[in-house]
């Protein structure tokens, strides 16, 4: 009994050892993330993350682009003569409020680029994180709960166990969250972006959707 007991120890250690070392190791990715469902999951973040990068990068290129041309206007007075009246009208005044509006637009825009590339740079850290630190830390736990119990009050094996579900929550929660986002773009924005920024196009497609119907 005491034998089986000690060669399922040995058995598991081997285990434990071959997924902590392997996840340093190129076989790990390899195997785990390039053969399967995981490695779609990553491109196809990665692809909604630069492609709505691009996009808010552009947005905030021409939203500077039209501030700068407005303040520009803002310096210029016109002089008009109603009734042989002369008035001179201050153009910034009348700029100002949609000039304010536009800058704090372009403050947001700004803000969700960062955002996004601070997302991509997380995703990447997610990756050596979640799957390489903590899931040798909870082999390691699980180890020391297997041979030596009663070394630490807490129960190791159970603290790798939540140890390699954290590991797994970090490693594909922006994942995720940037894929199911995409998803909500594709179904409910993606159209109206694509006719505030290409209006000919869209209706050329309306037209030829009615075209097929009829």
């Amino acid at each position: 009994m005491i034998k089986k007991k000690t060669a399922k120890k040995c058995a598991l250690t081997i285990l434990i050892l071959g997924i902590g070392i392997s996840a340093y190791t190129g076989t790990f990715n390899t195997v785990l993330v390039e053969k399967t469902f995981i490695n779609k999951i990553d491109k196809s973040a990665k692809a909604y993350l630069d492609k709505t990068m691009k996009k808010a990068l552009f947005t905030f290129a021409i939203v500077r682009g039209i501030n700068a041309i407005i303040s520009v206007i803002q310096d210029s007075n016109v002089a008009v003569s109603p009734a042989g009246v002369g008035i001179t009208i201050a153009v910034g005044e009348i700029l100002d409020p949609v000039n304010d509006l536009i800058e704090r637009f372009s403050w947001i825009m700004l803000a969700s680029t960062t955002s996004l590339g601070i997302q991509r740079i997380l995703m990447n850290i997610g990756s050596w994180l979640g799957f390489r630190v903590l899931l040798s830390l909870s082999m390691l736990s699980i180890l020391t709960g297997v041979w030596v119990p009663q070394l630490f009050k807490s129960d190791m094996k159970s603290v790798g166990y939540k140890l390699i579900f954290t590991s797994i929550a970090i490693r594909f929660c922006i994942p995720v969250v940037a894929i199911a986002t995409d998803k909500i773009d594709v179904l409910f924005l993606n159209e109206k972006y694509n006719r505030a920024t290409h209006p000919g196009e869209s209706q050329r497609r309306n037209k030829e959707r009615k075209r097929r119907r009829g």
